[in-house]
């Protein structure tokens, strides 16, 4: 069985700090042909992707430079599967802005160029990660229906993907490649399905979570739907 990462509970905090500063790769060891990074670099991905979901699911969170965006319904606990990120580190290390994506995944790329604050795969998986969810801050996204209008825009691609309210699932590559970082997530093919919305959306408080999708529970301190049963991850 795969091996995956979940974040956002004090134990993850404190077992993705150890790994940085010994170096543990405990998460997804059969990636170790693939990767040289630690399970610290895991962490930074899905608590990241976490954090943004549960700032959008409790109304923190912009859509478009003057208005809120509404509560989320529905919005799932993302968890981090090793074997998605063996396939994004392939294409990662490709160091293309435009890979090789397997047909089961949708994918954002992002090649993040070394500098004084960039140094190293986890801050250029941050500022990939920040650069892709500020699309919503910047554009915003009508109703927070995904129309073809928005897909052939391209402007909030990245972070409606990150967005996704019923996908649980990603894995995330970051490879060197000369002066640039290569920073690939790929997701289930299900996100940013045309026709479709990125979440449930309501305008009240109590709205959070009111829908969660069956056989999850909410998490009430940051508006996320968590999986009761793990292996349903592995269909």
């Amino acid at each position: 069985m795969a091996h995956l990462v979940f974040a956002s509970l004090v134990i993850a905090q404190v077992f993705y700090a150890a790994a940085r500063v010994v170096n543990l790769n405990q998460l997804c060891p059969y990636n170790e042909a693939y990767t040289s990074y630690t399970d610290w670099t895991r962490g930074v991905f899905v608590d990241t992707h976490n954090d943004y979901r549960s700032q959008l699911a409790m109304g923190q969170q912009k859509n478009g430079p003057k208005i809120m965006a509404q509560y989320a319904k529905n919005m799932n606990l993302m968890y981090y599967i090793c074997e998605i990120e063996k396939e994004a580190l392939k294409s990662a290390k490709e160091c293309s802005e435009t890979p090789t994506v397997p047909p089961e995944y949708k994918a954002n790329v992002m090649l993040v160029p070394e500098d004084a604050t960039i140094k190293h795969e986890d801050d250029a998986a941050e500022k990939a990660m920040k650069t892709w969810w500020e699309e919503f801050d910047n554009y915003g996204l009508n109703k927070m229906l995904f129309s073809q209008e928005a897909e052939d825009a391209g402007k909030v691609v990245h972070a409606t993907k990150m967005a996704w309210a019923l996908n649980n699932r990603l894995g995330c590559g970051a490879h060197k490649c000369g002066d640039k970082y290569s920073v690939v997530c790929f997701y289930p093919k299900m996100v940013n399905t045309v026709g479709k919305y990125v979440y449930s959306k309501g305008p009240n408080e109590s709205d959070i979570c009111v829908k969660c999708p069956s056989g999850t529970t909410c998490i009430d301190e940051i508006g996320l739907c968590d999986l009761d049963d793990l292996g349903s991850l592995f269909p």
